[in-house]
């Protein structure tokens, strides 16, 4: 596993343009989220931000919407878990429904993180990188990434 901080990260990401881009949009992400008390305004301010910069800018254009919602996702799933779990205790729901609710943001969790893999896969793809680079960084399959890689030609 490598830590792609921006200031922490191994070798690598100087070496990977959408790698060093990515590092870069997360630290300001979390700049901005200091800013602002907000979080979808911190996000937006981000995301506009980076494309001015030419940071990340075609994905972002192509894909803003989706970051947000992804990074929304994550970056509040430790408030998201109390107040489920708080809901659920008000409203008296049993431990199986309470199960229920836990597999299933946790399926949809997967499916963001998934689903981003994809994306960071297709941008890799899209600058020439290596295919065993991208089955490093993302840990998909090369079947998937070969199958990405027919799908966007």
């Amino acid at each position: 596993m490598i830590d792609v901080n921006k200031d922490r990260g191994d070798g690598i990401i100087k070496k990977s343009k959408p790698l060093s881009e990515y590092a870069e949009f997360i630290a300001i992400v979390r700049e901005f989220r200091e800013k602002y008390t907000d979080f979808n305004e911190a996000m937006k301010e981000a995301v506009k931000y980076c494309i001015s910069k030419e940071i990340l800018k075609e994905f972002l254009e192509q894909h803003g919407s989706e970051v947000h919602n992804m990074l929304f996702t994550e970056f509040n799933i430790d408030d998201a878990k109390k107040i489920w779990r708080e809901e659920a205790r008000e409203d008296g729901l049993t431990e199986g429904k309470e199960k229920g609710l836990a597999e299933g943001k946790e399926k949809g969790l997967a499916e963001g993180k998934e689903k981003a893999k994809i994306e960071m896969a297709l941008e890799m793809l899209a600058n020439g990188e290596p295919i065993k680079t991208i089955m490093k960084y993302t840990k998909l399959t090369e079947e998937k990434i070969n199958s990405l890689r027919l799908s966007e030609a």
